[in-house]
Protein backbone atom coordinates (compact mmCIF):
# COMPACT_ATOMS: atom_id res chain seq x y z
CA UNK A 1 0.00 0.00 0.00
CA UNK A 2 2.82 2.43 1.32
CA UNK A 3 4.31 2.08 -2.45
CA UNK A 4 0.86 2.61 -4.15
CA UNK A 5 0.81 6.19 -2.06
CA UNK A 6 3.96 7.09 -3.14
CA UNK A 7 3.55 6.08 -7.00
CA UNK A 8 -0.11 8.32 -6.66
CA UNK A 9 2.05 10.86 -5.15
CA UNK A 10 4.07 10.54 -7.88
CA UNK A 11 1.47 10.95 -10.55
CA UNK A 12 -0.10 14.06 -9.07
CA UNK A 13 3.06 15.56 -9.10
CA UNK A 14 4.49 14.93 -12.40
CA UNK A 15 2.14 13.33 -14.40
CA UNK A 16 -0.68 15.62 -13.69
CA UNK A 17 -1.15 19.40 -14.17
CA UNK A 18 -1.78 21.24 -11.35
CA UNK A 19 -5.57 21.34 -10.53
CA UNK A 20 -6.01 25.32 -11.25
CA UNK A 21 -4.83 24.55 -15.48
CA UNK A 22 -5.89 21.36 -15.39
CA UNK A 23 -8.92 20.29 -17.78
CA UNK A 24 -10.83 17.51 -16.49
CA UNK A 25 -9.37 14.23 -16.92
CA UNK A 26 -11.44 12.25 -19.72
CA UNK A 27 -12.62 8.79 -20.41
CA UNK A 28 -10.27 7.28 -22.36
CA UNK A 29 -6.97 8.63 -20.17
CA UNK A 30 -8.51 7.31 -17.51
CA UNK A 31 -8.93 3.79 -18.81
CA UNK A 32 -5.40 4.08 -19.98
CA UNK A 33 -3.94 4.98 -16.53
CA UNK A 34 -5.55 2.18 -15.16
CA UNK A 35 -4.59 -0.42 -18.18
CA UNK A 36 -0.86 0.90 -17.79
CA UNK A 37 -1.39 0.41 -13.65
CA UNK A 38 -2.78 -3.45 -14.89
CA UNK A 39 0.38 -4.01 -16.43
CA UNK A 40 3.41 -2.15 -14.70
CA UNK A 41 2.13 -2.18 -10.80
CA UNK A 42 2.64 -4.28 -7.95
CA UNK A 43 -0.59 -4.23 -6.80
CA UNK A 44 -4.06 -4.85 -8.03
CA UNK A 45 -6.08 -2.59 -9.40
CA UNK A 46 -9.38 -4.29 -9.46
CA UNK A 47 -9.07 -4.47 -5.78
CA UNK A 48 -9.73 -1.50 -2.98
CA UNK A 49 -7.81 1.11 -3.82
CA UNK A 50 -6.89 4.48 -1.55
CA UNK A 51 -8.18 7.53 -3.45
CA UNK A 52 -6.69 10.74 -2.10
CA UNK A 53 -7.78 14.48 -2.98
CA UNK A 54 -6.92 18.14 -2.68
CA UNK A 55 -8.67 21.27 -2.45
CA UNK A 56 -7.08 24.86 -2.59
CA UNK A 57 -8.42 27.92 -1.84
CA UNK A 58 -7.24 31.59 -1.41
CA UNK A 59 -7.99 31.46 2.33
CA UNK A 60 -8.75 28.50 4.99
CA UNK A 61 -11.91 28.65 5.96
CA UNK A 62 -13.88 27.67 3.06
CA UNK A 63 -11.63 24.16 3.20
CA UNK A 64 -12.76 24.10 6.99
CA UNK A 65 -16.35 24.54 6.53
CA UNK A 66 -15.71 21.71 3.67
CA UNK A 67 -13.90 19.11 5.55
CA UNK A 68 -16.77 19.41 8.54
CA UNK A 69 -19.14 18.21 5.52
CA UNK A 70 -16.70 16.11 4.21
CA UNK A 71 -16.18 14.49 7.72
CA UNK A 72 -20.31 14.69 8.16
CA UNK A 73 -20.12 11.99 4.81
CA UNK A 74 -17.85 9.81 5.86
CA UNK A 75 -14.47 11.03 4.44
CA UNK A 76 -10.94 11.33 6.57
CA UNK A 77 -9.56 14.98 6.91
CA UNK A 78 -5.71 14.80 6.75
CA UNK A 79 -4.52 18.04 7.09
CA UNK A 80 -5.30 22.14 6.00
CA UNK A 81 -2.24 23.57 5.54
CA UNK A 82 -1.00 26.52 3.90
CA UNK A 83 1.51 26.22 0.78
CA UNK A 84 3.46 29.41 1.34
CA UNK A 85 5.24 29.02 -2.17
CA UNK A 86 1.79 28.57 -4.24
CA UNK A 87 0.30 31.41 -5.90
CA UNK A 88 -2.16 33.73 -4.18
CA UNK A 89 -5.41 31.66 -5.62
CA UNK A 90 -4.23 28.27 -3.95
CA UNK A 91 -2.20 29.66 -0.45
CA UNK A 92 -4.56 27.00 1.40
Amino acid sequence: MRKFILVLISLMMFGLPFAEAAAPITKEKLQAMFDSMRRNAAWNVDGPLLWGYYFTNSTPEPLKEAAVQLEAMGYRVVDISERPKASSAARW
